[in-house]
């Protein structure tokens, strides 16, 4: 049973980046659109460069994010000096096909991480996207998590209920804190990793277990940290409770989430199989792909 949940973590990890946690809300956006939202105190000479950066055409719409929009959003959730006085970190999102997957690129950004920008677009819907992540030098990257929701709304012309925003982007914070306290311990080799495999098992939990209370969701995130062989602080801790509480009320539906994990799952496997080299290594991931197929059966059915 605990082989199987770690098995079960592990396949999370690797596709949780191309799922997505609610209904589909590209509807009104069509491929290759795409939406920079770049710091409003930029330079108009930084300005120009990161969308040369970006690839930005003329039929880019170019939004800009504040700093009192980064204060208005994450004021609550990290202290104020992290989010600093100006907004200077931008992003450009391009609306890519369905199962084309997410593909973050960034730079100069130092604290928010890029799985944690992963959390925040898959929590929203968006699953296939190119998004790239910048600045002229080094800070935060609040601008842009906090210039996401806007480009989001941008392109699908949808308004993100506030509790939506408030709990995406406490998640993309909640996760990046945790990888950024495992990745103090030196026994861990890829924080980052380690932080999404705990999240994305808490978040398959949710779903299988359908929790009503609070104690059901504190049972949850101690069972998937320790899946994980993980201790964390009894802050952070406290914080992933009070997300997830706060999430499981929330119109997410939960029940795609597994659907899509093995559709990701389903993509990764996909890809190796083309990417293999010759008909012996077709064969081989074939056959990974059947174990894992039959694997996911199984451990649907520890929860039926």
């Amino acid at each position: 049973m605990k082989i199987k949940k770690r098995v079960l973590v592990w396949m999370l990890s690797c596709a949780i980046s191309l799922s997505a946690l609610t209904v589909p809300v590209w509807a009104d956006a069509a491929v290759g659109d795409t939406v920079a939202i770049m710091g409003e105190d930029l330079s108009e000479e930084e300005r120009q460069s990161l969308l040369n950066q970006f690839g930005a055409t003329d039929a880019t719409t170019v939004l800009s994010i504040s700093n009192a929009e980064e204060h208005e959003a994450l004021g609550d959730l990290i202290p104020a000096a992290q989010i600093g006085s100006r907004a200077i970190s931008s992003v450009m999102i391009t609306y890519r096909e369905s199962g084309a997957g997410l593909n973050i690129q960034m730079s100069h950004i130092t604290y928010v991480t890029p799985q944690s920008y992963a959390d925040a677009l898959t929590t929203l819907g968006i699953s296939d996207a190119d998004i790239v992540i910048s600045a002229p030098y080094d800070v935060s990257g609040t601008a842009a998590l906090t210039g996401i929701m806007k480009g989001f709304e941008s392109l699908t012309g949808e308004t993100i209920d506030e509790e939506v925003k408030e709990a995406v982007n406490e998640e993309a914070l909640v996760s990046t804190d945790i990888s950024e306290e495992l990745a103090a311990d030196s026994s861990i080799e890829d924080a980052q990793e380690v932080t999404s495999d705990i999240i994305s098992d808490i978040k398959v939990q949710i779903n299988e277990q359908n929790p009503q209370t609070t104690e059901e969701i504190e049972q949850i995130v101690r069972d998937a940290l320790e899946n994980a062989g993980i201790t964390i602080s009894d802050e952070l801790f406290q914080r992933l409770v009070d997300l997830f509480d706060k999430m499981k009320d929330l119109d997410i539906d939960w029940g795609q989430v597994a659907n899509s994990i093995e559709d990701g799952a389903n993509r990764l496997f996909d890809d190796l199989m083309n990417a293999a080299g010759s008909d012996e290594a077709r064969s081989f991931f074939s056959q990974i792909g059947d174990w894992f197929s039959n694997l996911w059966q199984q451990i649907k059915s520890l929860f039926q």
